[in-house]
């Protein structure tokens, strides 16, 4: 099963960051964002990834170019190759200022027939993949999603008609809305509903996948974090500090 990484964002909600580099390559601990994603696709037997570099893609080839336990299987232009331990690594460069949707259909010759996997770059999470995978096989769906709760970062207030706050409280998580978490299972016919003019996947994508009733949505009431933010890296900094990461090591069994 091939997992398709969209790596090719400038993340300039987190420009304390990503200002050098690209947002895949922004360290938690001791290594990149990007890093820990494939381990969570590892984990659970899944190992071979497409990453779709755009935005500074040089520091991500020169990175796992300098890794000591690579095979290079090809190296060719815009497109490297690589057996990396006991994954399959393909590195594709799809231009600096392309959007998402624009990205796969440019990753299109590297995709076979069949369902595979997409992600951003810019989360982690304890999904169970296979359950997902199960998922969308059962429903028939073009595309399915994670659909998750992300954790409150508000409080609630309750005014009166003079301004007098009547009650203030701590958001619980069953406040905040369901949201697409990324980690996608999308069938290869997609290919033939993008078109060119087609240029960010979820406004020009997936919103009209939902309307023609080809969206679903696996909801995963586990672990999950973005890292839109230096107050969230900083956050999945101190969880792998831990030595007990949520992301890492866990029977993925919700």
């Amino acid at each position: 099963m091939l997992i398709v990484i969209l790596a090719g964002g400038k993340g300039t909600r987190i420009l304390e960051e990503t200002e050098l580099m690209p947002k895949a390559m922004v360290k938690i601990g001791n290594k990149p964002i990007i890093e820990h994603i494939m381990g969570c696709y590892e984990e659970q037997g899944f190992n071979e990834f497409l990453i779709l570099a755009g935005y500074k893609g040089e520091k991500i080839f020169d990175y796992f170019k300098a890794k000591t336990n690579i095979t290079f299987l090809k190296e060719q232009g815009d497109c490297m190759i690589m057996k990396l331990s006991n994954s399959k690594v393909t590195i594709l460069d799809t231009g600096e200022e392309t959007g998402s949707a624009a990205r796969l259909r440019i990753a299109k010759p590297y995709i076979n027939e069949g369902c595979f996997m997409l992600t951003y770059c810019d989360g982690l999470c304890s999904v169970n993949f296979n359950n997902l995978l199960n998922f969308h096989k059962e429903h028939g769906g073009m595309v399915t999603l994670t659909a998750v709760r992300p954790k409150p970062r508000f409080g609630i207030l309750e005014i009166m008609e003079d301004g007098k706050v009547k009650v203030l409280k701590e958001k619980e998580r069953k406040d905040s809305p369901i949201i697409n978490g990324g980690f996608m299972v999308i069938e290869s016919e997609i290919f033939n509903f993008l078109t060119e003019e087609m240029n960010h996947l979820e406004k020009d994508v997936l919103v009209p996948l939902s309307e023609k009733g080809k969206l679903m949505a696996f909801y995963h009431d586990g672990f999950w974090q973005c890292m839109d933010t230096l107050q969230e890296k900083k956050y999945l900094c101190a969880l792998w500090e831990t030595r007990k990461a949520p992301w890492v090591n866990k029977k993925k069994d919700r």
